[in-house]
């Protein structure tokens, strides 16, 4: 797996070095923090001598450097509910359909702002953890556990039986956001793409649906600004 941008491999580099194995990088554009990299046991090589359209799109801004890195932990989601059992107002985002890596990273972002303890999203339909997702949670996708799973369905049953109270977002919602302030239980929140919003099944599956109140003049949110505004309710 690969990251790119000076922002995101220093800050790696400052909180989990371990999880770098190379970095690609120009050394006099980073004179400074190619010579910290020197003194540190990663092996640095210079950016010229990767195949960089072999592996990225021509047009992302790698910024003249790119780490080789570790792919991050992903959760079993058994093994997710089990790290998190003693907290009785755990909260899970689970992202159905979210297919943009920019909304995925700025969510993961907006995840670790809030507290929350895990983020959810399936093999299919949903972008991956990419170099670009992780670049856009500004290094936020060390600051949240991650679950991949096969089945959004089959993961909202189980975590119904240990507990989680499911809530699905819906512009057709009779409940507003504000009815989070008061839950008291472990809570897993299902957030749909902006297009298409949660799957039926899903929200069939849920306890309650909510809904942001706004202006008639707009009729949804980008779902990476949703997410901020329905977090921030359970942080009140």
């Amino acid at each position: 797996m690969h990251i790119y941008g000076k922002n995101p491999i220093k800050d790696l580099f400052d909180k989990n070095p371990k999880m770098i194995k190379k970095i690609y990088i120009e050394k006099k554009r980073h004179q400074f923090f190619y010579e910290e990299l020197k003194k540190s046991n990663i092996q640095v090589e210079p950016f010229e001598s990767l195949n960089i359209k072999r592996l990225f799109y021509k047009n992302e801004n790698l910024q003249g450097i790119i780490a080789v890195i570790e792919s991050p932990k992903i959760y079993m989601l058994k093994d997710l509910i089990l790290k998190h059992k003693d907290d009785n107002k755990s909260v899970f985002i689970i992202l159905d359909r979210i297919t943009d890596p920019q909304n995925f990273g700025a969510i993961l972002r907006n995840a670790a702002a809030f507290g929350v303890n895990g983020v959810i999203f399936p093999s299919r339909e949903s972008s991956p953890l990419s170099s670009i997702a992780m670049k856009a949670s500004a290094g936020n996708w060390m600051n949240v556990d991650l679950c991949e799973t096969s089945s959004l369905n089959q993961v909202v049953e189980y975590l119904k039986k240990n507990g989680y109270w499911i809530v699905s977002t819906s512009l057709d919602a009779d409940q507003s956001v504000d009815t989070l302030k008061d839950f008291n239980q472990p809570m897993a929140i299902i957030l749909g793409s902006e297009g298409s919003g949660v799957k039926k099944s899903l929200q069939e599956k849920s306890e309650i649906k909510i809904k942001i109140d706004m202006s008639d003049k707009v009729e949804s949110l980008n779902v990476a600004s949703a997410s901020a505004i329905i977090l921030h309710y359970l942080k009140k």
